[in-house]
């Protein structure tokens, strides 16, 4: 029907009363104007020139093989593949800021607040395993040592020095301009 009608305005929210086009359906190819908005009727989908609003509503892109990349204003943003048949997030961003990621990420910087977990990497040269960290010396052994459980070797051969929360454990031979020592001190020869 073509009249007099009464809207909710798309691009300012004002309630509006004109002459246009009533109908269930409005099929072509080209829709053309200054002011073009799409709109429905609770206005939770606005598409105008200033953009497109969505509210309380899922935005879903989905991919033919599965491939989804999902954003909610209530839970956050998610990437996800199908792998066997199963879902297999790839990234998800949670409305409080939480990141998850699943494979690598690089960066050319970062700054980290809070706590850092692994049990395996590099770090500023440093070898990162499930013990502690080491440091590889140029011929592939371990030259520094440093374990979750305290205890600090150093060396070629990763034991020449040993610190532990007991004591030290020295091999090879000392040498030092000056020191003092207490205690006992027991040789086998020299």
């Amino acid at each position: 029907a073509v009249g007099k009608i009464q809207f909710v305005d798309p691009i300012n929210g004002t309630t509006r009363t004109a002459y246009g086009i009533v109908g269930q359906y409005l099929v072509g190819n080209v829709i053309v104007g200054n002011n073009l908005a799409i709109q429905n009727g609770n206005q939770t989908f606005t598409v105008n020139g200033n953009g497109v609003k969505l509210k309380n509503a899922d935005f879903t892109i989905e991919a033919t093989n599965g491939s989804t990349i999902l954003m909610n204003a209530s839970t956050g943003i998610e990437i996800s593949r199908m792998v066997g048949g199963n879902k297999e997030y790839s990234l998800q961003i949670d409305n409080t800021g939480n990141l998850k990621v699943r494979g690598n990420i690089t960066a050319t910087d970062g700054t980290f607040n809070g706590v850092i977990n692994s049990t395996s990497g590099n770090i500023g040269g440093w070898i990162i395993d499930s013990t502690g960290l080491k440091s590889p010396d140029t011929s592939g052994g371990i030259q520094q040592y440093i374990k979750s459980n305290g205890n600090v070797l150093l060396g070629t051969s990763a034991s020449n020095l040993t610190i532990t929360r007991d004591g030290a454990t020295f091999k090879g031979t000392i040498y030092a301009d000056s020191g003092s020592f207490t205690g006992t001190i027991n040789a086998t020869s020299g």
